[in-house]
């Protein structure tokens, strides 16, 4: 059964060389991620704060890349094929701490 993909999810990434002969050797990338855990859409900002002006609106459960925080940790700036921006780390679920992520201004 084939579920549908958004678009972004699957263009232009790069597909690794994986020497499969010692699949012992493999081991998954540490990647920090985030899931959005709302009740309805979540505004993307421009900036870490809710007086800065919107970029896009993500639903509940969609995954984006984390690739800092503001020096509190109450905002997270994320990444998509489309589109970055800030969010308030209340309405995410992160696979690692906020505290290892880098500071962004």
């Amino acid at each position: 059964m084939a579920f549908p993909v958004e678009p972004d999810c699957i263009e232009n990434i790069p597909v690794p060389f994986i020497d499969l002969s010692d699949a012992a050797n493999l081991t998954p990338a540490e990647v920090p991620l985030a899931t959005v855990e709302s009740r309805g859409t979540v505004n993307v900002r421009s900036g870490h704060g809710i007086d800065v002006s919107i970029v896009t609106g993500i639903q509940n459960g969609q995954v984006v890349t984390t690739v800092g925080r503001n020096e509190t940790g109450d905002w997270v700036k994320i990444q998509a094929l489309r589109y970055d921006g800030s969010m308030n780390t209340s309405l995410l679920c992160l696979n690692t701490s906020v505290e290892l992520l880098p500071i962004f201004s």
